[in-house]
């Protein structure tokens, strides 16, 4: 055992930083075919194997000369480059990878499954909104323990909808 994980789980955690495929990762770490899908999940959700593998991505960046200044500064070239050229969809995903890098830019999805209807929109409202104290509003109206504070990974669902409908609501902040 190496750092609070196996000698697998590192094998695992070193595979994982370079092909970022879980179930290759387990596959090449010694895990049975049959359940390295169901291993390389279990693994993801273990923080000290989380740990392993950020340290060994931190070691391939290092390795690799990779900073954000780095692909900041690379990008601004290329988007220029682009420009003079007249290849202007290409500048503008070099200019986009730029300011996503700098979290300009943040890709957020949150699923959703409820009834539209009345005190779930309000509801609904006040999660998108990030309004804590119209969720703790909402929540107290529904006096329901379905109704959760959520993040923009944590899918959200009242229990009871009248008439259910799913709806992926995408933000960009």
């Amino acid at each position: 055992m190496r750092d609070g994980i196996t000698w697998k789980q590192d094998k695992f955690a070193r595979h994982y930083a370079t092909s970022g495929n879980g179930t290759q990762s387990a596959i090449a770490a010694g895990y049975s075919v049959k359940t390295a899908k169901a291993i390389a999940s279990e693994n993801l959700t273990k923080p000290d194997v989380t740990k392993a593998i950020a340290k060994y991505r931190l070691r391939i960046a290092e390795r690799l000369d990779v900073s954000r200044e780095k692909l900041v500064n690379d990008s601004a070239h290329d988007a220029e480059q682009a420009s003079a050229k007249g290849q202007y969809m290409a500048a503008i995903a070099a200019r986009t990878l730029i300011a996503k890098t700098l979290g300009y830019i943040t890709d957020k999805s949150l699923n959703v499954n409820v009834d539209l209807t009345g005190s779930h929109l309000d509801a609904l409202r006040a999660i998108i909104s990030g309004d804590e104290e119209k969720m703790a509003e909402a929540a107290q109206a529904r006096a329901t323990p379905e109704l959760v504070e959520v993040s923009s990974e944590q899918p959200v669902t009242f229990a009871d909808s009248v008439q259910p409908h799913a709806a992926v609501i995408k933000t960009e902040g």
